[in-house]
C-alpha cells in the first residue's frame, strides 16, 4: 500500500490557507480506499495530527500514519527554515517550444524527502533535520535542484503543478518522453 504524500500536502496547505481545524480526504491506491485525516492541534509535536485508515473502517494503520506524521512534520518545519527565500520556478522549454512553470518549491520538497528517507534508512541522520538541510540546499542551489529535476521526475510528477506558459499555439508533444530533456531554468517568480 502507497500512500500519496503529494496529496496529503495539497490537503494541509488547503487547510492553512482556509484556517480549517481539520479534513480529511479518501483516495483509491489501486487496491484499499483509505482515508487520510489531517487535524491542526496545539498540543501535538509540530502542531499537526495526522491518521490513515481504510475507508469507513477505525482502525489506524499505524505503519502509514507514521510516514504520514514525519512527512507532514518536516514540510511545516521546511517551511518555517525557508521561508525568506524567493519563491521560485523551473521553466523547462519543451521540444515543441512550449514553455511550462513548476514550482521549484514543489521539486525542493520531492528532493528533500528523497534525502531525508535515505539517510534515515541508513542511520545518518534524523529525518526531519536531513528533510531541512536538503531543502534548504535545493532551494539555494539551483544546479542541485535541475539536476533533481532532470534525473528523478517525470512529467506525470509535475504536470499537477504545471502552469503553461503564453507562447506560440500549442504544437502535439509527448510530454512524458520529451519532460526529461527539456531545457531548464530556476526563474524568479515575478519573471513567470
Amino acid at each position: 500500500m502507497e500512500l500519496d504524500i503529494d496529496r496529503a500536502l495539497r490537503l494541509l496547505r488547503a487547510l492553512h490557507q482556509e484556517g480549517a481545524a481539520s479534513a480529511a480526504v479518501n483516495y483509491n491506491d489501486g487496491g484499499d480506499t483509505l482515508r487520510v485525516t489531517i487535524q491542526l492541534m496545539q498540543d501535538a509535536p509540530y502542531g499537526i495530527r495526522a491518521t490513515v485508515t481504510r475507508a469507513g473502517h477505525a482502525r489506524i494503520i499505524q505503519d502509514l500514519t507514521d510516514t504520514l506524521e514525519r512527512r507532514l512534520r518536516a514540510h511545516i518545519a521546511g517551511v518555517d527554515a525557508v521561508r525568506g527565500i524567493p519563491e521560485q520556478f523551473i521553466v523547462a522549454t519543451l521540444p515543441n517550444r512550449n514553455r511550462w512553470a513548476i514550482p521549484a518549491r514543489i521539486i525542493a520538497e520531492w528532493r528533500a524527502a528523497y534525502f531525508a528517507e535515505r539517510d534515515a534508512a541508513r542511520g545518518d541522520g534524523d529525518f526531519i533535520e536531513v528533510y531541512v538541510r536538503e531543502l534548504q540546499i535545493g532551494l539555494r542551489d539551483p544546479g542541485e535542484l535541475l539536476d533533481y529535476s532532470h534525473n528523478s521526475t517525470t512529467w506525470r510528477d509535475v504536470r499537477p503543478y504545471a502552469q503553461r506558459l503564453p507562447n506560440e499555439p500549442e504544437a502535439p508533444v509527448n510530454h512524458e518522453r520529451t519532460w526529461s530533456n527539456a531545457h531548464k531554468e530556476i526563474v524568479p517568480a515575478h519573471a513567470v
